[in-house]
């Protein structure tokens, strides 16, 4: 059906325009030479659609993360104010709300008259406690109340209750306040992240062997690397994981351009071309990072090489180059908030991951609306999260060097935030408490050697309950962490218990590795403790964004299971070879849809785009000689130590094959590969640089690492013999 939308709405009317789309209709706008079949008038109080008959709908406040207008500013406001001697109640509805019904509405012409779309009333005290504001009365006229009785009758009910909105609004306006209708930014706060619109340039596709989601590049700005990000997105990332993501780091630099003050083309380069998807990975852009880090302080591009990257091309693009030392300066001031901000707003993100985990049964327990409206808000919860994470891990290269400048010495290997207050070593440590228990009672240790962990568990839930009740608490903590975490289609801990019970048993009988002090003058550990503050903040960040990953992979899960039930789809883990949209709405061929898309994503498995590469990309080749004894491989030291063991190359899939004491060769890993490489002998990468996740965790932990060694995970081979010494960044094969 042709609809003609015109008008605004308080922040409804791109989610009104976003559902008539998912549901099929043609959008016209106002004045065009079709004749539309209904035309929907929006306006902030009122709108009205019109077919064979008119249908008036009355709104209450429009209020959410994407509310606008008059809505907007009352609530953000510093003081909510009341009206002196009255009831002081509200009503409100939510955006998604409006859009399903005004969808609805164009679908039933039969509905016709007036009809008041709102939820319960809620006292106006309530909402200033919500969003932590104070709350005043004075005289003036109160706000009517909407009659919404003909809702019922009409089969609707909003998803949102009055509460709801209240606090989705707040998450997304938390960093300003109106004032006589003008914002105010709070600097210290961190704003909410949205995903920029990518404008029409001149770009081409980099590679024939492209996916279906790849990006297109521009020429000006033409050099990708994979080193940093494949350890955070590792690839082939299936459809919906790969929105995600992409959504997450793109938000990411729509917000750094505001906390770096950009302008002009570097400012839209930043927006628009800093990250791609190529082969269906998340891919950084070099030209636009060293041109970023060309304006900051102490962030040139040696820093984003030895820090982040370790790659060893990318130029600063075109129409950029170094800024001089006041235009620098003229930054430092918003930098060092940005800075300053990161240990209570990390903590915010913290807090409100773990308020906002639910589990399984909670998803099961959504109607149908509920449960899609709950998806579409975990999503713009995860990026805004993403961005968030991103953000404070490059504003690290640029807080680093300066470190660095004040100590006239390389620090970023030296930063060691204590494992017991690093998020990202959380499940690490607690794993070792529970090794250690094992490791000094012979009865659970005789359980996980004699028996398969799946049967171990239940013998020890009877045998030694308080073990398995440990086991538990740690599952219920860290359990959203896990091998391949980003990825949606992937297990965690939390979905077999299990496994995480087979690393224990194989810690339990590790040798531990001791940590090495460092010897430092108070003014260079000074310099390394506060590094190693903003350090935990940016771990802290991270592990908030996967927590609430796991949130958006159950939801999506019971997605699945509901349309399986309904024979939609052949099996739940399709749904994370569709996007958003094809989710909630799904396309009559969705079964051949994610069928294809499985298969596209095993050719992009075996067709890999290499780490690095500049304005086009083949496929690298997969299979190379393996390297000789006495031979040896380069990559930069991580973790001091040298250590001579056997080879273990593992992927996600084969990680529970390797055995402690063996040396752990990989081409990436993230942080939920923790608990199996704190036993390892030593740990060799193919990517990664000195601020990498596995090279911090390597460190705290006291493990001989070397990262960025290109190709050590295709010439290594399982059983090779080769001395690895961390502190140089060499591996020798000697047998």
């Amino acid at each position: 059906m042709r609809v003609e939308v015109s008008g605004t709405c308080d922040g409804a009317d791109a989610p009104i325009r976003a559902e008539l789309r998912r549901r099929g209709h043609q959008l016209s706008e106002a004045g065009s030479s079709d004749t539309p079949a209904a035309a929907v008038w929006l306006s902030s109080r009122i709108i009205t659609v019109t077919q064979h008959g008119e249908l008036r709908v009355e709104l209450a406040p429009v209020l959410g993360r994407d509310s606008a207008g008059e809505t907007r500013q009352r609530f953000a406001a510093p003081v909510i104010v009341g009206v002196r001697n009255r009831p002081n109640t509200v009503q409100f509805v939510h955006h998604d709300d409006v859009a399903r019904f005004i969808a609805d509405a164009v679908e039933h012409p039969d509905w016709t008259g007036v009809v008041g779309l709102a939820t319960d009333p809620l006292p106006l005290r309530r909402v200033a406690t919500l969003l932590g504001k104070p709350y005043v009365e004075r005289a003036g006229a109160d706000q009517p109340t909407l009659d919404t009785a003909r809702l019922s009758g009409l089969g609707f009910r909003p998803g949102w209750s009055a509460p709801e909105c209240v606090r989705d609004f707040a998450q997304a306006n938390r960093a300003h306040i109106f004032v006589r209708g003008r914002p105010i930014r709070l600097p210290w706060r961190y704003p909410w992240a949205r995903v920029p619109a990518r404008a029409p340039a001149p770009r081409h596709p980099a590679s024939d062997a492209r996916g279906e989601f790849d990006t297109d590049i521009d020429p000006r700005w033409p050099t990708y690397t994979a080193v940093n990000t494949t350890e955070a997105f590792p690839g082939p990332m299936t459809p919906l994981s790969l929105q995600l993501s992409l959504d997450g780091m793109r938000a990411m630099g729509a917000h750094a351009v505001e906390v770096m003050g950009l302008e002009g083309e570097l400012r839209r380069a930043v927006i628009e071309e800093q990250t791609g998807a190529f082969g269906h990975r998340i891919y950084a852009n070099l030209n636009v990072l060293f041109a970023a880090g060309a304006v900051l302080p102490a962030a040139g591009p040696a820093g984003w090489r030895d820090k982040l990257f370790g790659a060893d091309h990318g130029d600063m693009g075109p129409e950029t180059r170094r800024a001089g030392l006041w235009a620098k300066a003229r930054r430092l001031p918003r930098l060092l908030v940005f800075v300053a901000s990161s240990g209570a707003e990390t903590k915010r993100m913290d807090d409100f991951a773990r308020g906002r985990q639910r589990g399984a049964a909670h998803y099961r327990g959504r109607s149908a609306v509920q449960l899609g409206d709950e998806l579409r808000c975990l999503h713009d919860e995860v990026v805004d999260a993403w961005a968030t994470a991103a953000l404070i891990t490059l504003a690290t290269v640029s807080f680093t060097g300066v470190l660095e400048i004040l100590a006239r010495r390389s620090l970023s290997t030296e930063f060691f935030g204590g494992i017991e207050k690093l998020a990202s070593a959380g499940l690490t440590v607690a794993t070792r408490a529970l090794a250690a228990q094992v490791a000094s009672d012979p009865s659970i240790a005789a359980v996980l050697s004699e028996h398969r962990p799946a049967s171990a568990i239940e013998l020890l839930r009877a045998q030694h309950p308080e073990f398995v009740a440990r086991l538990d608490e740690v599952v219920a903590a860290w359990g959203h962490r896990g091998p391949g975490e980003s990825e949606l289609a992937n297990p965690v801990f939390a979905d077999d218990p299990a496994v995480l019970l087979e690393v224990v048993g194989k810690l339990a009988g590790a040798a531990q590795h001791r940590v090495p002090k460092r010897a430092m003058s108070p003014w260079v550990r000074l310099l390394t403790w506060v590094g190693a503050w903003f350090q935990r903040s940016r771990e802290r960040a991270r592990d908030a964004a996967i927590r609430l990953t796991h949130e958006y992979r159950l939801a999506a899960r019971e997605l699945g299971a509901r349309l399986v039930e309904r024979q939609v789809i052949v099996d739940r883990d399709d749904v994370f070879y569709l996007v958003l949209d094809e989710l909630l709405q799904p396309p009559c061929d969705v079964q051949y849809l994610a069928l294809r898309r499985r298969v596209e994503r095993a050719r992009l498995n075996r067709e890999r785009p290499p780490l690095d590469f500049v304005g086009n990309w083949t496929p690298s080749v997969q299979t190379v000689p393996e390297i000789g004894c006495g031979e040896a491989l380069s990559g930069i030291p991580a973790s001091v130590g040298s250590v001579t063991g056997r080879v273990r190359v593992v992927t996600a899939e084969s990680l529970h094959q390797f055995s402690p004491g063996e040396i752990l060769v990989a081409d990436s890993i993230d942080v939920g590969w923790t608990p199996y490489f704190t036993y390892a002998a030593a740990v060799v990468l193919s990517t990664g640089a000195t601020m990498s996740h596995a090279a911090i965790i390597a460190r705290e932990f006291g493990i001989p690492c070397v990262v960025g060694s290109k190709t050590a995970s295709r010439v290594l081979r399982t059983g090779h013999i080769v001395e690895v010494d961390g502190a140089a960044g060499r591996i020798v094969r000697v047998a």
